[in-house]
Formats: C-alpha cells, sequence, structure tokens
C-alpha cells in the first residue's frame, strides 16, 4: 500500500508541475491583447497638448517620454514593465504624452488601457489642485485619470469640476466622473454615462442642486 501511494503522489507531482509555456515568471502569451506598437514619433511634443503651466521638458527627457510611451504597446512584458516604471519616475511632465498615446484606443482597450494603469500611480502623487488642472486637459485620457484620482483621494473640493465631466463628450471621461461622485456623495441621482443627452442632463441638474450649484 505504501509504494501505491508513492507512485500516485509522485504522478500528482509530475501533472503540477508547470510547462515551460506556463511558468509564473513569464507573462502569459495570449492573455492581455495589446495593439501593435506605433511609430515612435506618434506624439511629438507640442504646446498645444501640454498645459502653459507645465511646458516642454529638456530634449533629452522628451526622448525618452516619447520612446517609454511608444514601448508602452510592445509585446514583451519585461519592455513594457521597464517602460512603465521609467514613466511613473518621470511623473508629471509625461502625462500630456500618455494622454495623446491613451487616446489612440477605445476607452478601456489597448492604448487607452495601457496608458490608464501608467496614470494611475502618476495622479495619486499630485497635489489637489493640480488634479483640477488636469481635469481640463484637451486629451479624454488625462481628464479621465484626473476624474478618478479625485474621487480615490478622496478630494470633495473637485465636486463642481467632476459634474462639468458629467457633460464630457467622452463617454469614458463621464463614467470616471460620475464614479467619483458616486464615492465623494454616497448617492445617485439617477446618472447613467450611456443616457441619451436628454436624460444625462436632468441627471446633472441634479448632481449640480446636491453640490450647491444649481
Amino acid at each position: 500500500m505504501k509504494q501505491l501511494w508513492i507512485v500516485v503522489l509522485s504522478c500528482a507531482g509530475c501533472a503540477s508541475s508547470p510547462r515551460d509555456d506556463e511558468r509564473v515568471d513569464r507573462p502569459p502569451t495570449a492573455a492581455v491583447a495589446r495593439p501593435p506598437a506605433p511609430p515612435r514619433e506618434f506624439h511629438p511634443w507640442s504646446e498645444a497638448a501640454s498645459p502653459s503651466w507645465l511646458g516642454p521638458p529638456d530634449p533629452a527627457l522628451r526622448e525618452q517620454i516619447i520612446d517609454s510611451t511608444g514601448r508602452l504597446s510592445s509585446g514583451d512584458f519585461a519592455e513594457y514593465a521597464r517602460a512603465a516604471r521609467r514613466l511613473v519616475e518621470i511623473g508629471r511632465p509625461a502625462i500630456p504624452v500618455l494622454g495623446s498615446f491613451g487616446d489612440l484606443g477605445p476607452e478601456e482597450e489597448g492604448a487607452r488601457g495601457l496608458a490608464r494603469l501608467v496614470l494611475a500611480p502618476i495622479f495619486a502623487r499630485l497635489p489637489s489642485p493640480e488634479l483640477g488642472l488636469w481635469m481640463e486637459a484637451p486629451h479624454a485620457t488625462t481628464r479621465a485619470a484626473a476624474a478618478r484620482a479625485a474621487g480615490l483621494g478622496p478630494h470633495p473640493e473637485h465636486a463642481h469640476r467632476l459634474v462639468d465631466l458629467l457633460e464630457d463628450e467622452d463617454r469614458g471621461v463621464r463614467r470616471e466622473a460620475i464614479v467619483a461622485l458616486r464615492r465623494l456623495s454616497k448617492r445617485f441621482l439617477g446618472y447613467r454615462p450611456d443616457d441619451s443627452p436628454e436624460r444625462r442632463a436632468k441627471a446633472v441638474d441634479l448632481w449640480r442642486k446636491h453640490w450647491g450649484g444649481g
């Protein structure tokens, strides 16, 4: 009987041993669909993409930001992780380019999802007054990330700006704004980001009244 148990346990151990393509120290090959890498010059730095108070970085840092952002869409997980860590280290100056990169993809998929993962820790470190400025950024990805950070802070002082974002043209921005407002107020008030403009407008009026703006 002892010999039988030894054989069974030995076989069970062999069956549970990970195959070479299932090792935990390497990412699954098809777990996350990544978009094809855009050209490294996908977004040359432009004053229009950056708030005037931020200003462009020095040329060397500019190249690092553009190169690292382009590598976020790499199919190689190690390359992606290195690029993401570098952008988080750079912080604030990387936000406009990440916003531009994120707007290449739809909401949670592809480029926008990758940019959102990097923007979250960057925004978490920013002072509250600056979050309000980024909510007016030209890129939807940036506005959405700023709204999310305001809700997680929590930063109720940005409630009025979040209410304004409920009327944003981008669905992803509207969704992050309402999630933040519900987190801050513990209320629902009937707003849904996918409703018609008319129904959204009625709910927005309720939110303005709730925060004393209507």
